[in-house]
């Protein structure tokens, strides 16, 4: 008896350790009353199994075993609903109250059967109290459905609580994971010895198990404030948003992040690990010298409103970061969250209609300017021809001249030849503008892009700078792409003479080409490492007309054009640069626009 007593007030203490933790709470949420309903459970079983023992016979007896009972029929309601919610089994309003049906009718029908047992005894045939060992000596026929129901009503909430714990090790959280698989085993492991005979003096240990195992629930599930803060479940809605969330505590420490936010952020999200909000955002941020990435801005950090900022990564990513600070209802700070967004995608199809937008005010411009330049080119050039004729007759009589006017009449000839020169590379430019104002009238054809890549390769070698290394990768069984194989050349070329020009001044320079086929989409990619770009550079480098050459080695439309050329095949050309570290050009094609039959070209 005495060892019984000494487990019933061990376990009292326990529920009133569990009782101020969750009392003492401000908000009085779901969780809130799940658990106060299981304590309250777990003090009617205790109490009158104290009771029991304290009084094993006379007037009292009875009433303690009927107080006990009430507590054991209460228990597995709140129990399961409690595994059930830290596993995320319900989502929906109609699923919560089917769940609650199904689970709170089989107690209910147990209460009013042990009010009224008096007049039918279904449940207690007798108030002999043998102990719960001999519980056929006083148990009802439906006492027996009933232990069957709650042991049911165990098993399931034991696997519940085993796939949260599965859950909590796969986020990162190995000590919660533990302790989650010890709350859900360890009541049966005690109710097992009991009903084995292991047990001292007929005793149960299972009630305080029991609460052992609430109080682990209990620290496990309000370790967190601010995950207790939530007006909604983690699970259920954060989880499974496209938007990457990470929460932080008072001291700014990472508590919790979804998934989404480790696709995001490229790397695993350290939680519970003392690493702070600030110091992750920094990481992704990069180094403040690193002119690919932007800082978020300290001064953010400070704040006690909601703020927002776009940064870029290391890899040339773009991230939209919102900081907003979460408080109790009275205005209580308890931490902070930061809601991740990839912006990447968006600002790279921004950037592709400015560009696409430029390109077509251009051609606006060139289609009148062509026509009203061309025009007066052919006079121009129908004169220096005739000219240059009289310069060869003027050769040819230079003796006849004497002083400065033979000197002047000898540079005639070279004149001619530098004017000449001047009004093809007028012809050269409108003939260039002349690219955006009309659509490719070249055939279209299923080609290869590895093949055009080769032969781009081959006539690049034709050029100077070849000490130059060029390595391919090239992936095999690439789909067809449909479109111009000759313009298709001209935009590799060009991207291969850049490369070329910007190692001149590297006796190392290599150039990296690679083609690949990703899920939607296939791109080539054409990679140096010679001096980068810098910001401001790369946000203009497909501009008309904007070139960092000297005025006589091009007229900044190459770019420009290749970017046109690629925008015709239904893809997108892109720079991704680091100064200092190279560039690369990387152009990418829908596979809407992809032939992936290649015996296409065989019929």
């Amino acid at each position: 008896m005495g060892i019984a007593i000494a487990h019933d007030i061990f376990a009292l203490s326990i529920l009133v350790t569990c009782l101020v933790l969750v009392g003492g709470r401000r908000e009085r949420t779901e969780l809130h009353w799940l658990l106060l309903g299981a304590v309250a459970s777990l003090a009617f079983w205790v109490l009158g199994d104290l009771g029991r023992w304290w009084f094993p016979e006379g007037q009292w007896s009875g009433p303690a075993i009927r107080v006990m009972l009430l507590g054991i029929y209460a228990y597995p309601v709140f129990w399961l609903m409690l595994a059930a919610r830290c596993a995320g089994v319900s989502h929906s309003p109609s699923v919560k109250r089917a769940f609650r049906s199904l689970v709170v009718a089989p107690s209910m029908l147990a209460f009013v059967l042990l009010l009224t047992n008096d007049a039918h005894h279904w449940l207690l045939r007798s108030e002999i109290n043998t102990g719960l060992r001999e519980l056929s000596a006083w148990a009802g026929p439906l006492l027996w459905a009933y232990v069957s129901w709650a042991a049911i009503c165990g098993v399931f909430a034991a696997v519940l609580f085993l796939i949260h714990s599965r859950e909590l090790a796969r986020q990162g959280h190995p000590v919660r994971a533990m302790g989650t698989v010890a709350l859900a085993i360890f009541p049966y492991f005690a109710g097992s010895l009991f009903f084995i005979k292991v047990t001292p003096d007929n005793v149960d240990f299972t009630p305080g198990a029991a609460c052992i195992s609430l109080l682990l629930l209990v620290t496990t599930t309000l370790h967190d404030r601010l995950s207790a803060s939530l007006p909604i479940a983690m699970r259920d809605v954060i989880t499974n948003l496209r938007e990457g969330v990470i929460l932080a505590n008072q001291r700014d420490e990472i508590v919790a992040g979804n998934p989404a936010s480790e696709r995001i952020v490229g790397e695993r999200i350290p939680i519970n690990s003392k690493v702070s909000l600030r110091e992750l955002i920094t990481s992704v941020c990069g180094d403040s010298s690193d002119a690919g990435s932007e800082q978020f801005p300290e001064r953010f950090f400070e704040e006690s409103d909601p703020v927002s900022a776009e940064i870029r990564t290391r890899e040339g990513r773009v991230i939209e970061v919102y900081l907003t600070p979460v408080c109790r209802p009275g205005g209580e700070p308890v931490g902070r969250y930061a809601v991740l967004r990839d912006r990447t995608q968006e600002r790279r199809y921004e950037n592709f209609l400015v560009q696409s937008q430029k390109l077509e005010s251009i051609g606006i411009l060139a289609a009148g300017l062509a026509h009203e330049v061309n025009n007066p080119l052919a006079y121009v050039r129908a004169n220096l021809s005739f000219l240059q004729s009289l310069s060869e007759t003027v050769d040819k009589h230079i003796d006849a001249f004497e002083g400065e006017d033979a000197v002047s009449l000898s540079e005639m000839g070279q004149i001619v030849e530098e004017t000449k020169d001047g009004i093809e590379r007028i012809s050269k430019t409108v003939n260039g503008l002349r690219r955006f104002s009309r659509i490719s009238s070249d055939e279209l054809t299923d080609f290869d892009l590895n093949s055009v890549a080769e032969d781009a390769i081959k006539l690049a070698e034709l050029h100077r700078n070849r000490g130059v290394k060029v390595i391919q990768s090239l992936a095999k069984d690439l789909p067809l792409l449909r479109g111009s194989e000759e313009r298709m050349e001209q935009v590799l070329l060009n991207l291969l003479l850049n490369a070329k020009q910007a190692l001149a001044e590297r006796d190392d320079g290599e150039i990296f080409v690679t083609t690949c086929a990703l899920r939607d989409d296939i791109e080539i990619c054409i990679a140096d490492n010679g001096p980068g770009l810098s910001r401001a550079v790369a946000a203009r480098i497909f501009d008309p007309f904007f070139t960092t050459k000297n005025p006589d080695e091009g007229t900044g439309l190459g770019l420009s054009i290749a970017f046109d050329i690629v925008r015709e095949h239904g893809g997108f050309l892109e720079v991704t640069s680091r100064e200092g570290q190279g560039a690369c050009f990387t152009a990418r094609f829908p596979r809407a626009m992809l032939t992936t039959d290649r015996e296409r070209l065989a019929r």
